[in-house]
């Protein structure tokens, strides 16, 4: 090779490796900015790696709020940084973390309107914003940011799944601070923050409806206990009632029945709830039916007072209240059913005793009025008849008929003066089955009246007057013998009861007495004789009272009846108002 081939040469090999060098530092220049980058992408990935590591392990959003502005003032160097939130509403935007601001600017920054200044259009459009200098900022707080020393401003949307949440104001004391990979990195931040604060809106939610339903599900469990005490405290209180309570639904068929409802008709509680109240007949009989299908139909309480015979056959006086209500929507009729019958007898005893007492006085007047008048016809007929020695046939029958009319009203003269003395009983030892026999025996007993006796011997003596227990049986055996015209049978029967008493029972085979009647035999001036006025078993009652002892009647029509008299072995005081007066049992 030629000196100028060989120089051709080198000046060729040199213009390569010029040309190599050049390409090698573009390419290392190159490699550098791939090398910065991929350190840049790194940090980035660290950044978004330990912000999800702070949103994962955030108990709250306070707590979450915090430690994201700590880490995006350390990820992007500025001096200030603040997040607001989205309040529930979504018209306002509400300061709820910061870092590096005075009391006065968060005091400014607080809250602030959707839309408004450079957070509330970042909230509003969801896109960042970035001012690099502060003579540029638009808004009212320009002064603040002035006194604050920020030159430089960005606002971040937090946007989640849901859209924006809320936003992420930095402030920075240089100017032009915020890159775009900067922006583009605290968007991402941005997106992470919102993503946690609705998992954590989303976790205190569920444990505010955890917790609502615990606290309502623990509030019914104690409203069911206190339920079932109310339901108990009554259920004892309705059993314990001596009111019979009961409710009937709108079919009418017993659905509750306490347990005193029962025996005041002589009943069982299940005979009751298998009762419907429209088919009780006594119910028709007593206007109780009318009085329940007003209340039902009305809709309003009604009262209905009534005697009546039970379907189980108790004969009582009842005052009933009829309640309408609603129960599963459907309409109910409580029944508060009270029993008055003893009420009712007081208030008869008293009308009776009442009526005893005028009657006495009034017939101790007239017996003494009329004594004398009769005492003064009755010797002048015992005059005419000692004068007259042979009278006219006509004559004599009437003088007859004058003695035995005297005789008769002296009678009833006697009766009543008996009725108006109503003296206490002078009390000795009185065998009872000895004045039964005896009293009979001095009666005129018809041919056709059978006398049966069936006495216990083993009676013992009780303390009783024995001119008034004569009386007392007389009167009653009489009675029967009367009632039985055409011939019967009068049975006499003593036994002892073991609570202290013996019983007394005369029965006879006769008419009977109607059941209109029963409840008045015992009432002066009532008979049902075509003679007679009325006093005789009144006074047999009041003797028998008199002696703490107590008369009933059972009788059938065309069967007969039984006086029952019961009267204590010893002395018992008699009893007054409170007395039950006589038992009539159809």
């Amino acid at each position: 090779m030629s000196e100028k081939e060989l120089r051709r040469a080198l000046a060729e090999a040199d213009k390569t490796i010029t040309t190599l060098q050049k390409e090698l530092t573009e390419t290392n220049r190159e490699v550098m900015a791939l090398t910065l980058d991929l350190e840049r992408r790194m940090d980035d990935l660290r950044a978004l790696n330990t912000m999800a590591t702070i949103v994962n392990r955030a108990q709250g959003v306070k707590e979450l709020l915090q430690q994201a502005l700590d880490e995006s003032l350390r990820l992007v160097g500025v001096e200030a940084a603040g997040i607001m939130l989205l309040d529930e509403a979504g018209d306002n935007l509400v300061l709820k973390a910061h870092r590096g601001i005075s009391t006065r600017s968060v005091e400014a920054l607080k809250q602030w309107p959707l839309g408004e200044g450079m957070a509330g259009r970042v909230a509003q459009t969801g896109e960042p914003l970035t001012i690099d200098r502060l003579e540029a900022y638009p808004g009212a707080l320009r002064s603040f940011l002035e006194q604050e020393r920020f030159e430089s401003i960005a606002s971040i949307p937090l946007v989640g799944s849901q859209g924006v949440t809320g936003v992420m104001n930095l402030a920075a004391e240089a100017a032009a601070h915020f890159s775009d990979s900067m922006i583009v990195l605290l968007q991402s931040l941005g997106k992470q923050i919102a993503t946690g604060i609705e998992k954590l809106y989303l976790h205190e939610q569920t444990r505010a409806r955890a917790e609502e339903l615990r606290r309502r599900t623990e509030e019914l469990r104690e409203s069911r206990e206190r339920m079932a005490e109310a339901l108990e405290l009554n259920r004892r209180l309705i059993d314990a009632s001596s009111l019979g309570i009961t409710v009937y639904d709108t079919s009418g068929n017993c659905v509750l029945a306490n347990a005193a409802s029962g025996p005041i008709i002589g009943a069982t509680r299940d005979q009751l709830l298998a009762q419907n109240f429209r088919t009780i007949a006594s119910w028709k009989r007593a206007s109780f039916l009318e009085a329940a299908e007003t209340a039902l139909t009305a809709g309003e309480a009604t009262r209905q007072e009534a005697h009546l015979v039970s379907t189980f056959g108790k004969s009582v006086w009842l005052d009933l209240r009829f309640v309408p209500f609603r129960l599963g929507g459907e309409p109910h009729l409580l029944v508060v059913t009270d029993d008055v019958t003893e009420q009712k007898q007081l208030q008869e005893q008293l009308i009776r005793h009442e009526k005893l007492a005028t009657l006495g006085r009034l017939s101790g007047s007239v017996s003494h009025e009329l004594r004398n008048p009769l005492g003064a016809i009755k010797n002048a007929a015992y005059f005419l008849t000692m004068v007259i020695e042979s009278p006219d046939p006509d004559v004599g029958e009437a003088l007859e008929i004058l003695e035995r009319e005297v005789g008769r009203s002296e009678g009833v003269i006697q009766g009543l003066l008996d009725f108006a003395r109503s003296e206490p009983p002078t009390r000795e030892d009185v065998d009872v089955n000895q004045i039964i026999v005896e009293t009979v025996h001095s009666l005129d007993v018809p041919s056709q009246v059978d006398v049966i006796t069936c006495l216990d011997e083993e009676i013992p003596l009780i303390r009783g007057d024995p001119n008034q227990l004569i009386q007392v049986f007389r009167n009653i055996e009489e009675n029967g013998i009367q009632a039985m015209a055409d011939g019967g049978e009068l049975v006499l029967r003593s036994s002892r009861l073991s609570d202290g008493e013996i019983e007394v029972a005369i029965s006879d085979t006769g008419m009977g007495i109607p059941d209109h009647q029963q409840d008045q035999i015992f009432e002066p001036l009532f008979t049902t004789k075509t003679q007679g006025i009325g006093l005789g078993l009144a006074i047999v009652k009041s003797l028998v009272e008199g002696h703490g002892g107590t008369i009933e009647v059972k009788s059938r029509l065309a069967e007969g009846s039984t006086f029952t008299v019961r009267l204590p072995i010893g002395e018992r005081t008699p009893a007054r108002l409170s007395d039950k007066g006589p038992r009539v049992t159809p």
